[in-house]
């Protein structure tokens, strides 16, 4: 079989850039290798409007449980500062929907999918890529070739290794719970609790989908993260909130925290989404910029499919249009989790004190942006001194 384009993996970056492909009328595959898209789940689910605006998205579609309108901060000594504005600036979504909603698009488009499918190798000859993959029902193996691969395969990113690209990205143990009967939580505000105890190099979040709903959970570079949870839950200063709560789902993940890996393209081949690092050092949120650079990387497939050019040069525009609009804020959010991993917990709790009487939420609220976050580090940047002090 050869296709024009195959895309591996159809999460959201992956059937984004399959839709725009098939729109063109090229003929384009994408390879799931579970038995549907959006499962398992391993997402807080928590995104930008105005980053979904940016993908043709709006907040009014049914994969959307809930709307944010802030945060609320938690450092180690319980001191806390609320950031929020009047209008919604968040939405939780349901992943199994949301991704199964960019599917039907790309389906709508002529892509065609398989699932329970795993390509675990790829080669390329004559200007074109052999794709071998396996049924993980029956272990039928089959060969797929494609004049262009786009890799959406997720954080391990263990394809694009065949091209080349062998760079790894930093992946923190993360473990989620979602819960009913959740007491003392504002259902339009996530909370963020800062503890290097509990979440060594990340955070705790609670993020709620309703009234008294919330996913639970953290990431840490240090300990099991379903036992520390389970020390957050029960044994904190805030186990009141979880004491009558009823476990509706747990799952295990990993956030990504090291940025773009340094290259992502190579002959006929792009990498889109977590394979590529798109994803906030900061918060580890990757459906908004991998989104984005998932267009980019099927606007230029495209170009790639009409002039019948699939050099590594001519690929590179990819990573240039992307560094374009995101390379700064990247390199902004990678030097601001440098700093906050440099952080114990007497620097966090000095940090807050800090924020709460210069009043930056002021600042935060005025200038802060969910996905394109160089304008607020920036600001925040303005006194290096004291920041440096911290450490």
């Amino acid at each position: 079989m050869l296709f024009d384009a195959v895309i591996i993996g159809g999460g959201p970056a992956g059937s984004q850039s399959a839709k725009i492909i098939a729109d063109y009328g090229f003929k384009t595959l994408v390879i799931e290798e579970d038995s549907e898209v959006g499962k398992p789940q391993h997402c807080a689910g928590l995104i930008s409007i105005s980053g979904l605006h940016k993908l043709g998205l709006n907040e009014s579609k049914p994969f959307v449980l809930n709307k944010i309108n802030g945060a609320r901060f938690f450092a180690p000594n319980t001191n806390s500062f609320i950031v929020s504005r009047n209008d919604y600036v968040a939405v939780v979504i349901d992943r199994i929907l949301f991704d199964k909603f960019l599917e039907k698009n790309a389906l709508s488009a002529g892509a065609e999918y398989i699932y329970n499918t795993k390509a675990i190798s790829i080669s390329r000859t004559q200007k074109k890529w052999k794709v071998k993959a396996i049924n993980r029902r029956n272990g039928e193996k089959k060969s797929i070739f494609a004049k262009i691969i786009i890799d959406a395969e997720g954080r391990i990113g263990a394809i694009r290794r065949f091209a080349g690209l062998t760079h790894h990205v930093r992946i923190l143990p993360a473990f989620q719970y979602v819960v009913s009967d959740v007491s003392d939580v504002d259902e339009k505000l996530v909370e963020l609790y800062f503890d290097t105890d509990l979440a060594k190099d990340f955070f705790l979040w609670v993020i709620p989908i309703s009234k008294n709903a919330a996913r639970v959970g953290l990431a840490t570079s240090k300990g099991n993260p379903k036992a520390l949870l389970d020390q957050f839950m029960t044994k904190s200063n805030y186990s009141y909130k979880f004491s009558n709560v009823k476990t509706l789902d747990a799952f295990g993940g990993g956030v990504i925290t090291s940025g773009p890996i340094p290259k992502y393209y190579a002959p006929g081949f792009l990498v889109v989404g977590d394979a590529a690092g798109h994803v906030k050092p900061t918060t580890g949120g990757g459906i908004i910029l991998g989104g984005i650079c998932a267009k980019i990387a099927a606007e230029v497939a495209i170009d790639a499919l009409e002039k019948d050019i699939f050099s590594e040069k001519f690929l590179a525009q990819y990573q240039r249009r992307c560094n374009q609009i995101l390379g700064k804020h990247f390199k902004s959010m990678k030097i601001v989790r440098w700093w906050l991993n440099k952080l114990s917990n007497k620097g966090y709790n000095r940090l807050f004190k800090y924020i709460k009487e210069k009043e930056i939420t002021n600042l935060l609220e005025l200038y802060g942006d969910m996905d394109m976050q160089e304008g607020v580090i920036k600001k925040l940047l303005l006194n290096p001194k004291f920041l440096i002090n911290l450490l």
